[in-house]
């Protein structure tokens, strides 16, 4: 009952463990407390392709998903002890959340409804539905025309874990959901003769993806100067 991105981390961290023991030539049956340990350290000085060096918090969820995986190779007889079940998550210090003022908010709004670009529709639509509803980027790019009800202003969302719930949203935002889904998303449509089902769609008349939103949401940014 695990959300998608979280199976893909789960599997990544898998492959990072993986990755590790062929780099340092081990088996999964040497694995003790010291190579574990040894991993991490790996980990921790290890650097993504972003040339950042990987957080407490990604390690403590690798140590999480490598714990259970553990337990499933002990489980089909492949080692004897998960020595991850005795390794504990080191403490981590959560930062305050980055946010925007209403005031700049409001500004990123106005801006955004002067440009002059095709998208511009779509865009002031995902704006307001992310500020309005407080649905996760995961939760927008997969939600379905279906899943909006335009009569009474409130969308199924299907959240981690599969878990469903009634999410509201301002009349501000129907009114742009109305606009778009109207004009730009039935143009997408008919151009390129698709039948997605998904309510935000690309400028190729395709469903979202994650990279994309960030992509759209970087966009908007630029274009504004806000």
């Amino acid at each position: 009952h695990l959300s998608e991105n979280t199976a893909k981390s789960y599997l990544f961290d898998v492959k990072c463990f993986d990755d590790f023991l062929e780099i340092k030539k081990y088996d999964y049956k040497d694995v003790n407390k010291e190579i574990i340990r040894e991993f991490l350290s790996y980990r921790l000085n290890y650097k993504t392709y972003t040339g950042k060096k990987e957080t407490s918090r990604t390690l403590n969820r690798r140590i999480c998903g490598l714990r259970k995986y553990f337990d499933y190779l002990k489980k089909i007889g492949v080692i004897e002890i998960n020595y991850f079940s005795y390794i504990h998550s080191s403490k981590r210090r959560d930062k305050n959340p980055e946010f925007l003022f209403k005031s700049q908010m409001e500004t990123l709004l106005k801006e955004n409804l002067k440009r002059k670009d095709l998208l511009k529709d779509r865009d002031q639509a995902i704006l307001l539905l992310l500020y309005t509803s407080g649905i996760r980027a995961s939760e927008l790019i997969n939600l379905k025309v279906t899943d909006i009800n335009f009569d009474n202003r409130f969308m199924t969302i299907h959240g981690k874990g599969d878990k469903e719930r009634l999410v509201p949203f301002s009349k501000r935002a129907l009114d742009c959901l109305l606009y778009y889904y109207s004009n730009l998303r039935s143009y997408l449509i008919d151009k390129y003769q698709t039948n997605e089902i998904h309510f935000f769609l690309n400028a190729h008349g395709k469903k979202l993806t994650t990279r994309g939103l960030e992509e759209i949401l970087k966009t908007v940014i630029n274009k504004t100067g806000v």
